[in-house]
């Protein structure tokens, strides 16, 4: 499994941060890696969404397996060779958020191992130079 995780401080409250996140059709606005996100129902636990990264062909499908409103949410994606759980969590502090977003990667066939860790370090790259930037933007619209 490759992990990668980033946390900013946000000077906004949980609500804040919550809302832009829950606007899922914007998500581009502020994670860099995306071209486009779309959400055709509620953003809540069980929803189902679309995504495309910036550097890929396919438009992936996004699974949301928890939303907990201003605090959390995770979402769940397959692609060919890997498992994606992204997940992000508002925790308040004394008059300012963290904010944490997580990437976890592992292995969807077992047999394929060694090529799925190879294609998995590959896009692990690019989220961990694109994911602080992704939460910089973040912080600039909830703060703004």
């Amino acid at each position: 499994m490759i992990t990668i995780e980033e946390k900013i401080e946000i000077n906004a409250t949980s609500e804040k941060v919550f809302q832009i996140y829950s606007d899922v059709n914007s998500w581009a606005d502020w994670d860099l890696g995306l071209d486009f996100a779309k959400i055709d129902e509620e953003f809540k636990t069980g929803a189902v969404g679309k995504l495309k990264p910036k550097k890929s062909p396919v438009v992936a499908d996004i699974d949301f397996i928890e939303v907990i409103p201003n605090s959390s949410f995770s979402v769940y994606n397959r692609s060919i060779l890997c498992i994606f759980n992204f997940y992000h969590t508002i925790l308040e502090k004394d008059g300012f958020v963290e904010v944490t977003h997580r990437v976890e990667i592992t292995d969807r066939f077992k047999f394929f191992s060694l090529i799925s860790s190879i294609f998995g370090k590959l896009i692990g790259k690019d989220m961990k130079k694109e994911l602080p930037k992704s939460l910089k933007r973040l912080k600039h619209l909830a703060e703004n």
